[in-house]
């Protein structure tokens, strides 16, 4: 079973229509797409909200959690739109890093082979069609981390539509 759904049940989030059909999803609802890192280091979790039937969902937040932790200190970071720190287009998402915000501003906690506190962003790249027919299948991504030099790490994901 999926870390993510073990620790805070989310899999009993998806109504039964979602989980038959995630196409027949009515504009406002809930979608969430689950990934985790191959290495097993890092989980992720993004909440969309359902667009109309030609529009890919909005990012609403993005979550980055680390499953060697204990539960109430698995949260690395936080990324919510309304803060402005999440932007999403053509199934890339980006989570910026702002650490004045508390959310993202945990600067000692350990992402993707580095320091949350070095990153300037965290990029996934779903690869997922989020305007097609969706299915429950595993789908491939990447998290790109940026760091404040310049430099770039990737880890790859697995990543289902929920």
């Amino acid at each position: 079973m999926n870390f993510m759904k073990r620790l805070f049940g989310f899999g009993m989030l998806a109504s039964a229509s979602l989980v038959a059909s995630l196409s027949l999803a009515a504009p406002g609802e809930p979608l969430m797409i689950l990934c985790d890192s191959l290495d097993g280091d890092t989980h992720f979790q993004v909440d969309l909200e359902e667009g109309g039937p030609d529009e890919a969902p909005t990012a609403l937040d993005m979550y980055a959690y680390d499953p060697t932790v204990s539960e109430p200190n698995s949260i690395i970071a936080h990324f919510d739109a309304e803060d402005g720190l999440l932007n999403n287009t053509n199934g890339v998402l980006v989570g910026y890093v702002d650490p004045k915000n508390p959310k993202t501003g945990r600067k000692g906690e350990r992402i993707g082979g580095t320091r949350l506190g070095a990153l300037r962003s965290v990029m996934l790249d779903l690869n997922i069609d989020l305007i097609a027919k969706r299915s429950r299948k595993a789908y491939s991504g990447q998290a790109i981390y940026l760091k404040k030099n310049g430099d770039q790490l990737l880890q790859d994901l697995t990543c289902t539509i929920e």
